[in-house]
């Protein structure tokens, strides 16, 4: 038993039985319905309460907790007649604690008709009403916000004519509001039906079993496009049969059929003539009006809804004010009841812009209720642009995006409209309507300065570029654009004028980039502004030019723009173009600070990969040198900038006098420091990534069909990226087989090649000649004369090779070198028990050899060249093995002292360093137990012994970094004094040398495949020693600056990451 249970279903509980009935009800039996005869109450408790949500704006009907008082009527309604029990499913305890009485309706209903009929009848405040129970300050507010939103309240709550009216009719504000609305659209025989049917409990009845019946009945009064007219249906069939039947029985029997209610069709009937009556009261007579169309009765209906409006988020579910989110009621005709498409894989499913299609996008709901979840009832599709005319007191406009069009000719900006959150509408509208100074400026910046003024005689159809007001053209674009069509017309030939000062000056400023230097956008865009004003538009610049006197008043001078500066340069010190081998490359000049872009880029052919020389990149543009030089030199460390100083006019001499070579330049360049100057800079020492990126040289890779495929300021590492060509291509060519057969040679053991030249033209690819590189090659003790694609595998091979023939022609002076190493013997008792006597004679020799060897081999290779290496060589051995001998002396000794500092026995060898078994009195060093370090700091340092003075050292140790041994074994001598003085200064100290530690492991898992990216990781691991004496030894001091800062810097060079 429930309310909207039909009336014969209702009249079955009255009905007399011997049977007993048991009846599941709502709480209608408490007031609504007395049943006779009731012995047993069984109360759970609960009941469906409607409440008004003030804050939300909608209809809520919760199931909740009963009153004690409602518990009471409940437990009355069983012993009536006799005897009775009621049973309450719930304890004592929880019925004591519920409220005496259940809320009364003014605090939980829409205050909004209370308070237009308190305005009308001048019973004052609601606030200070001496109501029994005062409704919350909250809902008395949204009370006020739906009359001003309904226009029966003005800024002042004060009533308005149509509050006045809406006070007249005896229905709620918003279906006043519509009727009222209605008049005005000629709709009121719509709206007076619709108004009636909304006033009333819905007469559509759905028995528990007859629904599928019921439902097929009332499919014919509906409407896919508008719940709403569904009740006009509705209305006209039932309305045209009630005319042809004349007793009430036949008008039951046909409302029964048809599962209508027969009391709720004569109710509206009953509330349409009330409306009417009323509103002829107003002096409005509804008249018999044709048939509305759906505009008029929706823009009617809106007009009492505007709260109601919201837009399809999905399927059924709409986002409607205050960001929530509404399902469509699903007996609404709205409602998409359409399964969702099931597809498996391969399954071609329904896609769900059909839905989209059926259901529409914007809707208006004649009630939002809360019960299982937010419900959409009686709605109907709208256009948005009713809103804005229904509702401008109520919408707020905001203006986003101004931008200049170049298809619209002006500037536009984007009108956001919104309606309680909701973005009803988003229209382009001219900026300078709005804001004419800040149109100005973008008209100004962005048509004028950034060159995007599209002038009338171009055809927009054919500008693909311009199609789309998200693409911008490039100014290059842009001017490569203008030249290709037709002249401007003498109004916009100072945009042509402009073109040419701008480009002058930019072409000036990426060349010479001195101080003083001016932003040409900037400087543009102040002229401009001084002689414009409220101009957003094509056509409002045509306007201005034709009407001022002056035809060249925005023509600008060189003097408007930059002033007294002189825009000349040398163009010897700038070049357009640079040889790569015998190929002259264009140089691109940019003026663009931060970009990528910035300074001077080559761009080179993929095939010239291998041919160009990073070091000739690096010098090509003479007007650049002395601010690169001055940017190197500053970078040096303090010790070596002072015996540079005064930097001018050794700068001068540098850039007149030096010429790198195809190596490398920064080695070069410490070679000509050395030799002019006896300056010796380390390697180590250059800071390259410290100079500004302008004075780097960058490089675009561009293939056959002029796409750039690599671009950057690392050579190398550029060329690495490329894709690898076939190993074949070249061997296979018959002119490269040729060449092959004429210059390689194998099994040399002297120099027996003549003069080489330094690179061979073999045959032409793309226009391009491809060359090849005479280089030496040491292959099992010989040397091999082979050709090579480039010259820096050619110079590295050669290196080794020369090399061996050197060594080959000095046979007996390093012979004599051996014996004189024999005099480490006597060093005997600083190494006992670790490592062999005649193990560390072969390290010292091969320490020695690669030492005295040519370190770069000439280029090219000649027969003289080969000579002077052989007397170099010579010239460095005598005394070269005494002064190994006491370095070795010294080295050994501090480790003795370290190790005995550490608590390790001389002849222990640290497991991170076994010792390695190559000859027969080798093998008992096998058999010699490694101490165990001790646990926390002193097992580091046992491994920074380890990793220092492995038995191999002198093979992994250069000549030149034995003088640095001593004193990192001294570091870590004292670092194990003070750990055990002071233990959490050591901790502490540790702390920060372990991510280093780290990058080290690191290092020894991965070998680094190239050999900058070798040479990169032995600087590493130099630095990090010395990043421990500054930690734990302060007092012996550095050889080159350290911190944290330069070993980042270093750990970049070497490309590894901290993952």
């Amino acid at each position: 038993l429930y309310g909207r249970l039909s009336a014969g279903d209702q009249q079955r509980v009255f009905s007399p039985s011997n049977r007993r009935k048991i009846v599941i009800a709502t709480n209608i039996v408490e007031t609504s319905l007395t049943l006779p005869g009731i012995r047993y109450v069984v109360d759970a408790r609960l009941a469906r309460m409607s409440r008004n949500n003030p804050r939300m704006r909608t209809k809520r009907l919760p199931v909740e907790p009963v009153s004690q008082s409602s518990a009471n009527q409940r437990k009355g309604r069983a012993g009536r007649v006799q005897e009775g029990i009621c049973i309450r499913l719930y304890s004592e305890e929880d019925y004591d604690a519920r409220p005496p009485f259940t809320q009364p309706e003014i605090q939980r209903a829409n205050l909004a008709e209370v308070i237009l009929r308190m305005r009308a009848f001048r019973l004052g405040e609601i606030e200070t009403f001496p109501f029994l129970n005062p409704p919350a300050p909250a809902a008395i507010a949204a009370g006020y916000a739906l009359l001003q939103e309904l226009g029966a309240l003005d800024a002042d709550r004060v009533l308005t004519r149509l509050g006045w009216d809406l006070a007249r009719l005896p229905i709620d504000p918003t279906l006043g509001r519509m009727l009222i609305e209605s008049q005005r659209r000629h709709a009121t025989r719509e709206l007076l039906i619709i108004a009636a049917g909304l006033s009333i409990q819905d007469p559509r009845e759905r028995p528990l079993d007859q629904r599928a019946a019921a439902d097929a009945a009332h499919r014919r009064f509906s409407d896919p496009r508008s719940d709403f007219l569904g009740l006009l249906k509705l209305w006209d069939a039932v309305h045209d049969e009630w005319e042809r039947l004349r007793t009430q029985g036949q008008r039951r029997k046909f409302c029964k059929s048809r599962f209508l209610s027969y009391t709720r069709m004569r109710e509206w009937q009953e509330v349409h003539a009330q409306l009417s009556d009323a509103l002829g009261d107003l002096g409005s007579v509804p008249l018999a009006e044709s048939n509305a169309d759906y505009d008029a009765i929706h823009r009617s209906v809106l007009s009492g809804l505007l709260g109601h409006v919201a837009f399809r988020q999905e399927r059924n579910v709409y986002r409607a004010s205050g960001n929530r989110l509404v399902q469509v009621f699903p007996g609404s005709a709205l409602s998409d009841r359409a399964e969702k498409p099931q597809g498996g894989r391969g399954e071609k499913t329904e896609p769900e812009t059909r839905a989209k299609s059926r259901q529409p996008a914007w809707i208006v709901a004649g009630e939002i209720v809360e019960t299982s979840q937010l419900f959409a009832r009686t709605a109907a599709g709208i256009d948005p642009q009713w809103i804005v005319e229904l509702a401008p007191h109520l919408c707020q406009i905001a203006h986003r995006n101004p931008h200049w069009s170049v298809t619209a000719g002006r500037v536009l900006v984007d009108e956001v409209i919104t309606l309680h959150g909701l973005e009803v509408q988003n229209r382009k509208v001219a900026y300078g309507n709005v804001n004419p100074a800040d149109a100005t400026a973008i008209f100004v910046r962005s048509a004028l300065v950034e060159d995007r003024l599209v002038p009338e005689w171009e055809d927009l159809s054919e500008r693909e570029d311009l199609k789309s007001d998200r693409v911008k053209p490039t100014a290059s674009a842009l001017r490569a654009s203008a030249a290709a069509v037709q002249p401007a017309p003498a109004r916009h030939r100072f945009l042509e004028s402009n073109r040419r000062l701008r480009e002058k000056i930019g072409d000036w400023q990426t060349r010479v980039r001195r101080h003083g230097l001016v932003d040409l956008d900037q400087a543009f865009f102040g002229f401009y502004v001084q002689r414009l004003s409220n101009v957003s538009s094509l056509h409002e610049l045509d306007r201005l030019v034709r009407e001022n006197a002056d035809p060249g008043f925005l023509c600008a001078t060189e003097s408007d723009l930059v002033g007294n500066l002189d825009l000349h340069y040398d163009p010897d010190a700038f070049p357009d173009a640079v040889q790569v081998g015998e190929q002259p490359v264009a140089l691109a000049y940019a003026y663009a600070p931060g970009e990528e872009h910035d300074g001077v880029t080559v761009r080179l052919p993929v095939a010239l990969a291998e041919t160009a020389s990073a070091s000739m990149l690096e010098w090509a543009v003479p007007g650049l040198r002395e601010a690169k030089l001055e940017e190197l030199l500053r970078g040096l460390p303090k010790a070596l900038r002072k015996d540079l100083m005064p930097f001018a006019p050794k700068i001068a001499e540098i850039v007149r006098d030096f010429q790198p070579s195809a190596g490398s330049f920064l080695h070069d360049l410490s070679r000509f420091l050395r030799q002019r100057y006896g300056v010796e800079v380390p390697a180590d020492a250059w800071a390259p990534d410290d100079v500004p990126r302008h004075l780097r040289t960058r490089v675009e890779f561009v293939s056959p069909d002029r796409k750039v495929v690599a671009s950057g300021r690392d050579l190398a590492a550029l060329r690495a990226s490329l894709p690898k060509a076939k190993p074949e291509t070249r061997g296979e060519n018959p002119a490269w087989i040729g060449a092959a057969r004429q210059w390689e040679r194998f099994g040399a053991t002297t120099w027996s090649f003549g003069d080489l030249p330094e690179k061979i033209a073999v045959y032409e690819e793309a226009g391009l000649p491809v060359y090849a590189w005479p280089g030496l090659e040491e292959e099992a003790g010989r040397v091999n004369l082979r050709l090579f694609r480039a010259a820096d595998p050619a110079r590295r091979s050669s290196v080794a090779g020369l090399g061996r023939l050197v060594e080959l022609a000095l046979q007996k002076d390093f012979a004599w070198l051996q014996k004189d190493l024999r005099g480490l013997a006597k060093l005997g008792p600083l190494h006992l028990g670790w490592i062999s006597t005649d193990a560390l004679q072969s390290g010292a020799f091969a320490c020695l050899r690669r030492h005295v060897m040519p370190a770069v081999a000439p280029s090219p290779l000649t027969a003289a060249g080969f000579e002077a290496a052989v007397a170099a060589t010579r010239a460095r051995l005598p005394g070269l093995a005494m002064q190994l001998i006491d370095r070795v002396g010294m080295v050994l000794q501090a480790r003795q002292q370290a190790l005995a500092r550490v608590g390790m026995p001389a002849a222990a060898t640290p497991a991170a360093a076994k010792p390695k078994a190559t000859t027969l009195t080798d093998l008992r060093l096998l058999g010699v137990p490694a101490a165990k370090p001790a646990p926390g700091p002193t097992a580091s340092m046992a491994q920074d012994l380890a990793a220092l003075m492995p038995q191999d050292f002198l093979e992994t140790t250069t000549f030149d970094r034995l003088l640095q041994l001593p004193r990192y074994l001294k570091a870590v001598q004292l670092r194990a004094e003070r750990a055990s003085t002071n233990p959490p200064k050591e901790l502490e100290r540790a702390r920060l040398l372990a991510p280093q530690l780290q990058r080290l492991s690191t290092l020894r898992s991965q070998t680094p495949r190239t050999e900058a990216g070798r040479m990169a990781a032995d600087e590493f691991r130099w630095l990090v020693e010395e990043y421990k004496v500054s930690l734990f030894a302060q007092e012996l001091g550095t050889a080159v600056p350290v911190s944290v800062t330069r070993l980042d810097q270093a750990w970049e060079k070497v490309g590894g990451s901290d993952r």
